[in-house]
């Protein structure tokens, strides 16, 4: 019997959707998810990977790749804010042939399944949790009748009458070093592979994550596929990964973990063998302000980082205590002054418009993120994903426009009780301005912009060719 033929792929999403009019500041930089299937899918199956959101395919020419490769399968890999696209892509697909199977998996059908799969009627298959080894039963078990498929753990069937049979869910992946390494070989570099314009210092760059899940009780974010249960891969494993990009030509790499931080005798080896290696290679990472310390930070900063994003979230302690952030604002201006201090940017990302809040508390968190010596910040409209604790409490109060469609980060779909959406988008422009135009930023980008000449001169070939090879040409 031939090998199924098997398209993973993210929904079409440009980058300018995803981010506005400031889109082309933001990284083109492939989805680790598809990587991690692709590589347990690999040598099961004739295997394409068509990322359309790093690629910037839009909807038409990504069905026309999906009818020259003619796919038995279609994995698609959503979040809530790509979802109504992934519903969108997954009817049209079946449009080109009923008989392609269509799969939906990743956080958002893993946090409203049953919901998601009576909406998408042209969905056959939704995977709720890690998709790994549930995606591998289902290309050994599929014998072309979708009936054959009921029953897999983690798996919502839909039947050829229509009926959805729900299994049992499927067993967290408990040594995550099994594995093996995301399939970066299958990055697709005919399109421009570059990051976000003021994260980086040298190219090429690449992400990675090296943890799955997120022990804290942060009441606006989502750890359905994970839950709490916190998996981290190796010193050696990392230590292998780097390795690896290193060898396919990587220069830096941003650890896109929800807290890299969290493990603190796992760090602490890593950069001690970066250090005793001679390893060049620069790196950022996401970490929670109560992770780090001095000794870790200058221990990090010896090893090549540079660069640390901070989800610090409001300058209310109010407010902090009620999302269970479990943090003071103390410690926050603590430890980013030390972060500093150690020769590192730290970048803080903010939201507003949580349920109890006030033009008060809104005034606090501004006037906070603009106290705070951070070299770069992200203020967000509070977004009630589903399957979080602020969902529920958005429902009870205020105004929630529970659309999926608008859950993009950007529009305004909760406004708390006598706000109103034009006061929360007027004091997100109101740090953004203060903020980016003032001297000591402005002093802060012209130095980051020196010692990373060649990031503005990649973004500069992707973002404008024709114009570059003009000016080359003089």
């Amino acid at each position: 019997m031939n090998k199924l033929r098997v398209i993973l792929t993210t929904p079409p999403y440009s980058s300018q959707e995803r981010l506005g009019k400031l889109g082309f500041l933001g990284g083109a930089l492939p989805s680790i998810s598809l990587l991690y299937l692709a590589s347990s899918l690999r040598d099961r199956c004739e295997l394409s990977v068509m990322d359309t959101s790093f690629t910037n395919l839009d909807e038409d020419a990504a069905l026309d790749s999906v009818r020259r490769f003619a796919p038995d399968i279609v994995g698609i890999s959503a979040v809530t804010p790509s979802i109504s696209r992934a519903q969108s892509f997954a009817s049209r697909i079946k449009s080109i042939d009923s008989r392609i199977v269509t799969i939906l998996g990743g956080p958002h059908i893993t946090s409203v399944p049953m919901e998601t799969m009576e909406r998408t009627p042209a969905i056959d298959i939704g995977v709720v949790g890690e998709g790994e080894i549930t995606l591998q039963d289902i290309v050994e078990l599929y014998d072309g009748s979708l009936n054959s498929l009921i029953g897999i753990k983690g798996t919502i069937v839909r039947d050829s009458f229509g009926k959805l049979h729900r299994a049992d869910s499927r067993e967290l992946i408990a040594d995550i070093d099994s594995l093996g390494f995301p399939a970066y070989g299958l990055v697709d570099h005919s399109v421009s592979l570059h990051p976000a314009l003021f994260k980086t210092r040298r190219v090429p760059a690449i992400h990675a994550i090296t943890s799955r899940g997120c022990a804290h009780t942060c009441s606006y974010c989502n750890t359905n596929i994970f839950n709490k249960k916190l998996r981290f891969h190796s010193a050696d494993y990392v230590m292998g990964l780097i390795k690896h990009l290193m060898s396919l030509g990587y220069r830096e790499i941003s650890f896109e973990d929800d807290n890299f931080t969290d493990h603190r005798t796992r760090l602490t080896e890593i950069c001690n063998r970066l250090i005793d290696e001679r390893i060049d290679i620069v790196w950022s990472v996401n970490a929670r302000i109560d992770t780090v310390d001095e000794n870790m930070l200058r221990l990090m900063r010896r090893a090549g980082c540079w660069y640390i994003s901070y989800g610090v979230e409001s300058g209310s302690q109010d407010t902090l205590d009620r999302i269970g952030k479990k943090i003071t604002l103390n410690l926050i201006r603590q430890r980013i002054e030390l972060t500093r201090k150690c020769g590192m940017e730290a970048k803080g990302f903010f939201i507003i418009g949580f349920p109890w809040e006030t033009k008060q508390s809104i005034k606090e968190t501004v006037d906070f993120a603009l106290s705070l010596p951070l070299s770069d910040v992200n203020i967000f409209p509070l977004t009630p994903f589903p399957g979080t604790a602020v969902f529920e409490q958005t429902k009870i109060c205020g105004d929630f426009a529970n659309d999926w469609s608008k859950m993009d980060l950007q529009q305004i779909v909760y406004v708390p009780p006598g706000l109103t959406g034009e006061y929360l988008q007027n004091e997100i422009k109101r740090l953004l301005l203060c903020f980016y135009f003032r001297p000591r930023t402005i002093l802060n980008y012209f130095v980051r912009i020196v010692v990373a000449r060649d990031i503005l001169i990649s973004a500069a070939k992707a973002l404008m060719p024709s114009w570059f090879s003009k000016i080359r040409s003089v």
